[in-house]
């Protein structure tokens, strides 16, 4: 599996819930942006993240986690070569989407897509996690601007005018007003006119033009371009579990797009949320075929009785999952009469069929059993009574024999995720025979969040429907408001069911808020990213210096670390060697050498991943510094935050 096991956990980010089937989706379309990367470093073509991929790499280190699209653009010259040569370089079952070749894409944009249709074929499910759906990377392109508005304003009247004729033929073939050869004539005429339109965006030569701008829609409506210049030279930053390439000067960029760029607003753009479920919805009307998926009988609740002892089992599928567990863990050791199994359950990878697909290896490994002996031997040195704790292999355990009095479980799935499996002994369904109370405690707390946030919403279909909540005697959730939630979507999705038993299975707890660091000397994370280098290249050390002075003047309050970012990380050093250019050295070396003269520690060579940025933000009670994926892990924990203003 090209990603790993662990990409496709579910995982909580910014407080936003991400199911393993948008993973799917995100995995897929890495791949894609894959091959096209590949294609532009061998044939020497520039392309950058673009839009809510732009924003992601640059805000969350990857995608934005209630978005599920990747976007890049090119300047109009390396479009020009990238179609030239795209061809003869995708692999087999690729194609590319334009106006030419696709039918209704009257777009000015290309989409280049992992297969010509939707499969189910199951060698091709086995190389694409098991995702049937088309998948790809959007490509826009950058015109440049005539120097003279008035120029650049008469050009853009005319291309509306061209599209204005051409919207007119594609309305009536829309409207089912041609048909035959008069249909195929009319679209010949409308792909003749986009392309004169085309003609007319691309005909600024590049040293003739200051700016740049994606013409439709954006120019034709007077939306301002870009400075060239932030188009010439790239960095690259953290993407998911590889790097992608951005204008270098990036967070001038984005202030100039969106202002205060780490505000986040919740949204979709413009299409289903995934995007993959309108092409569900499509082929399950066209081919009068339900695909499979997890579905609500009333007998799932009816209730077996059973006899049980004095046992709790904890079902924890990975250490850092398990921190949603710990509290009841401690509560229930304080217990004195009370066993206490821990049971580690691997997270295997699976087919389509649902037959486990990982070596006994594969298995081992993912149980993490030895980080489990550490957390459990943590947990006694902070003074936890561990005396009566058991931690135990998945093999070794026996529910008949233990049938312990409450189990509590993590996985809301059985069978139903699409690309992982826990051993299915230990399924809810099974479990649920076993024992009094089978207790479903979800991964974390997700962001409080209300009806009009249409991300949460939709999302919640992944993972509130499924079988661990539903056969579970008790879950547990954060507050009221998620509770509410909770209950309208099972009463929606289990037809027949009455809101009181939903209301009295599902139980709100309100989380205890951190102590926090109570010391005078407060610890404050430095954040130095790479965009000052290039945006303040002559005055970068001295700017630096400046604000180092700052915090070693007032050691006595503060103790500063700094953050390099993006670091260095040595398993994607052949991957992307252009991201450790010579621009990119001088800046660490500048940045390490300054801490260095200062006494001030640094922290490199952090896992670019957001369970990693989210420990080092636990580890501090502030954060300074330029915009990087790490402020939104502290605005979650309610630490303060400043962004530096360099230009001042």
């Amino acid at each position: 599996m090209r990603h790993g096991i662990d990409f496709f956990r579910d995982e909580i980010r910014n407080g936003f819930y991400i199911p393993t089937a948008v993973k799917q989706s995100w995995a897929a379309e890495l791949d894609v942006l894959a091959e096209i990367d590949r294609i532009c470093k061998r044939h020497d073509i520039r392309y950058f993240a673009d839009w809510g991929s732009f924003l992601g790499a640059v805000r969350h280190g990857g995608f934005v986690p209630w978005d599920d699209d990747l976007d890049i653009c090119m300047l109009r010259d390396d479009y020009v070569k990238f179609r030239a040569v795209c061809d003869a370089e995708f692999p087999d079952n690729y194609c590319i989407h334009d106006y030419e070749r696709h039918k209704d894409h009257w777009l000015f944009l290309s989409r280049v897509v992992n297969n010509h249709h939707i499969c189910f074929d199951e060698n091709y499910l086995k190389d694409n996690y098991n995702f049937p759906w088309l998948s790809g990377v959007d490509i826009f392109i950058k015109d440049y601007l005539y120097r003279d508005p008035d120029q650049e304003k008469k050009r853009c009247d005319e291309i509306m005018h061209i599209l204005a004729e051409a919207e007119s033929i594609i309305n009536k073939l829309s409207s089912g007003k041609y048909a035959g050869a008069e249909a195929d004539s009319a679209r010949q005429k409308a792909i003749a006119l986009y392309k004169k339109a085309e003609e007319r965006m691309s005909e600024v030569p590049p040293e003739e033009s200051d700016q740049v701008c994606q013409l439709f829609p954006w120019g034709l409506k007077g939306v301002p371009g870009e400075d060239k210049e932030f188009y010439q030279e790239i960095t690259y930053l953290p993407f998911e579990d590889t790097f992608i390439p951005v204008p270098s000067q990036y967070n001038k960029v984005l202030s100039r797009r969106y202002g205060d760029y780490n505000k986040v607003f919740k949204g979709v753009a413009g299409h289903d949320y995934p995007s993959f479920e309108g092409q569900r919805k499509i082929f399950e009307k066209e081919t009068g075929t339900a695909l499979p998926r997890f579905t609500f009988e009333k007998g799932m609740l009816d209730r077996p009785s059973q006899a049980t002892g004095r046992e709790v089992l904890f079902l924890p599928i990975g250490p850092r999952e398990w921190k949603s567990l710990e509290s009841y863990f401690v509560k229930e050791c304080a217990i004195s009469d009370t066993e206490v199994y821990v049971v580690p359950l691997p997270l295997m990878q699976r087919d389509i069929y649902g037959q486990i697909s990982a070596s006994d290896e594969e298995i081992l490994e993912a149980e993490h059993f030895e980080d489990y002996v550490n957390i459990i031997n943590e947990l006694e040195a902070a003074g936890v009574n561990t005396d009566h704790v058991c931690l135990t292999g998945f093999t070794d355990y026996d529910l008949q024999e233990h049938k312990p009095e409450r189990i509590y479980i993590q996985s809301p799935y059985d069978a139903h995720n699409p690309v992982l499996t826990v051993p299915p002994y230990y399924y809810a369904d099974n479990l649920r025979l076993f024992t009094e109370e089978l207790i479903y405690i979800p991964l974390g707390p997700v962001g409080e969040f209300s009806d009009e946030d249409k991300p949460d919403m939709l999302g919640m279909n992944f993972y509130v429907t499924m079988p661990g909540v539903i056969y579970a005697d008790k879950v547990i959730v954060q507050s009221e408001n998620i509770k509410s939630h909770y209950v309208d979507k099972l009463v929606e999705f289990c037809a027949g069911t009455d809101r009181g038993y939903w209301e009295k299975k599902i139980v709100s707890k309100h989380g205890n808020v951190a102590d926090g660091n109570n010391s005078k000397r407060k610890r404050i994370l430095y954040g130095i990213s790479s965009y000052e280098y290039y945006e303040y290249k002559e005055n970068f050390k001295e700017v630096i210096s400046s604000r180092i002075a700052i915090f070693t003047e007032n050691k006595e309050k503060v103790q500063a670390t700094i953050y390099l970012y993006p670091s260095y990380d040595a398993k994607f050093a052949d991957v992307n060697n252009a991201f450790y250019s010579a621009d990119y050295n001088e800046f660490c070396k500048t940045v390490i050498n300054l801490a260095s003269e200062s006494g001030i520690e640094i922290v490199d060579g952090i896992s670019p991943t957001y369970s990693a940025i989210s420990a080092l933000a636990g580890s501090f009670d502030a954060y300074y510094g330029s915009s990087l994926p790490i402020v939104q892990e502290f605005v979650m924990q309610k630490k303060p935050v400043m962004i530096a203003d360099y230009s001042v």
